[in-house]
């Protein structure tokens, strides 16, 4: 500076030229400060020399507030429910960190919600367009029924003519085969079923009956006998309850199980109420079971 102008000159232009290098280097420092602060995020900063516990919370707050960790759905924020149109800016908004409250929370599914089955008879009224009326359920039957003036009662008096049938009923019992087995699970239950066969029968006092008595298999079977072995074990159980039951007073059992293979498994008493002279018969065709879900599904060796 001292080689060039007057002394004093030089020196104001020095001074001047100081001031500036130093105006721009404090600018530097404060750009390189605020891009430092950014990129922590206003977080702590550990030296090797810091503890590890330290160390440890830093990293673990670090990966907490990641922009980029991945999203884990809960039950309150998964989306169910929803339209296709909306999964993609919803899957955006949950990386994001955004909520969402559905529209239509009732559509949502309590997972412990137990659905109401449906139960409806098998007996056969399709053909006359109605439907017997459930009267029963206990834990060892459901009972339907149909009264007399129904259109299946009075074909089954066409039928049967001089029985003077009353009242159809399918007693759906709930007695259950030990898996792969002939032998009943919960034979146990037999004096309460025929109980309530017999409380029935009081409400029709001075009439007859006739039970005939309808096993449902949906099993493809390729063991001999299989199927029948199970009809006759069903068959002597309900033989044996045959005083509760009244058999060979007011009581035909009949001697032979319907089988219907193919069909939803079940086993069901169809009972002819009757006051003529003439006694009914059983047929197969008293019973129209629904086809099982997947027939043949399950083979039994």
């Amino acid at each position: 500076c001292t080689s060039l102008g007057t002394e004093k000159q030089l020196r104001w232009l020095c001074v001047v030229l100081l001031g500036v290098m130093s105006f721009r280097l404090l600018l530097l420092v404060a750009s390189l400060t605020r891009s430092v602060l950014a990129q922590q995020g206003g977080r702590e900063l550990v030296t090797p020399g810091g503890s590890a516990e330290a160390t440890e919370l830093i990293a673990a707050r670090n990966k907490r507030e990641s922009p980029e960790e991945e999203v884990t759905f809960t039950a309150s924020t998964q989306p169910q429910c929803v339209s296709t149109d909306n999964v993609a800016f919803m899957q955006n908004d949950f990386k994001l960190g955004r909520s969402h409250t559905l529209s239509h929370p009732e559509a949502i599914a309590d997972p412990n919600a137990v659905l109401e089955e449906k139960k409806d008879s098998f007996l056969a009224t399709k053909e006359y367009g109605e439907k017997a009326t459930l009267n029963v359920e206990t834990d060892e039957a459901d009972i339907w029924e149909l009264e007399a003036g129904s259109a299946t009662v009075l074909a089954e008096n066409t039928r049967y003519a001089g029985a003077l049938v009353s009242e159809l009923m399918e007693i759906r019992t709930k007695l259950k085969f030990i898996d792969d087995n002939v032998l009943l699970q919960n034979g146990r239950m037999l004096p309460a079923l025929a109980d309530e066969i017999a409380e029935q029968m009081t409400s029709h006092i001075g009439k007859k009956f006739l039970l005939c008595v309808h096993l449902g298999e949906p099993v493809e079977i390729k063991k001999p006998d299989f199927v029948e072995t199970r009809s006759s074990t069903l068959m002597k159980a309900l033989q044996d309850e045959k005083v509760t039951l009244g058999v060979g007073t007011s009581t035909i059992l009949h001697d032979s199980v319907f089988e219907h293979l193919g069909s939803t498994s079940f086993s069901s008493l169809v009972m002819k109420v009757y006051y003529g002279e003439a006694d009914p018969s059983c047929r197969k065709d008293d019973l129209d079971p629904p086809a099982a879900e997947r027939p043949g599904s399950k083979v039994i060796e």
